[in-house]
C-alpha cells in the first residue's frame, strides 16, 4: 500500500504548510485531514484491521472537534450553529462507524466533510486572488527597477 517512507513525508510537508498557513489555509488542512483519514479507516474495515480502524476514525473525530471549536459563534452565529450541530452529528455517526465496523457510516461523514470543504475552498480562492496580483505588481515593479539600473546612466553616458 503505502510505505512508510512516503507516508513520513508526506506528514512532514503537511507540518510545514502549516507553519506558514493562513488561518483559513488551516481550516483547509485539518478539513483535508480529516477525509485522508477517514479513506485510511475505511480501508482498514476493508482489510479487517480493527486497531488502525479505531485510530484513523479516532483521528477523525479529534480534527473534527477541533473544527467545531474553532467555530466563531459571534461572527455569523446562525451559520455557526448549523455548523456546529452538523460536526455533532458527525462525530455521533463516527462513534457509530466505530461500533459497528460500518464503511458506509464513514462515507455519509466524508459526503457531509465534503461538501463544507470544497465551500470552503471556494470561499478561498477569492481570497488568495488579490495576494496572487499583489506579488504579480511586486515582481512587476522589481523587473521594472532592475531594467532601469541595467540601462547606462547620463553620467556613464556623459564618461566614455
Amino acid at each position: 500500500m503505502y510505505s512508510r517512507k512516503a507516508i513520513n513525508q508526506y506528514q512532514q510537508a503537511s507540518a510545514g504548510a502549516v507553519i506558514d498557513a493562513s488561518p483559513h489555509k488551516i481550516i483547509s488542512l485539518l478539513m483535508q485531514g480529516a477525509l485522508d483519514r477517514m479513506a485510511q479507516a475505511k480501508g482498514h474495515i476493508q482489510q479487517q484491521q480493527l486497531e488502525a480502524r479505531n485510530n484513523a476514525i479516532n483521528k477523525t473525530s479529534d480534527i473534527i472537534d477541533c473544527l467545531r471549536n474553532a467555530l466563531d459563534h459571534n461572527h455569523s452565529a446562525e451559520l455557526s450553529a448549523n455548523l456546529d450541530s452538523l460536526y455533532d452529528y458527525m462525530l455521533r455517526r463516527l462513534f457509530e462507524a466505530n461500533a459497528k465496523n460500518d464503511a458506509g457510516i464513514i462515507d455519509e461523514v466524508a459526503k457531509l466533510l465534503s461538501g463544507i470543504y470544497l465551500s470552503w475552498k471556494q470561499i478561498e480562492a477569492p481570497q488568495q486572488q488579490p495576494q496572487q496580483q499583489q506579488q504579480q505588481q511586486q515582481q512587476q515593479q522589481v523587473g521594472a527597477g532592475i531594467a532601469s539600473y541595467s540601462q547606462p546612466t547620463q553620467q556613464a553616458q556623459l564618461m566614455k
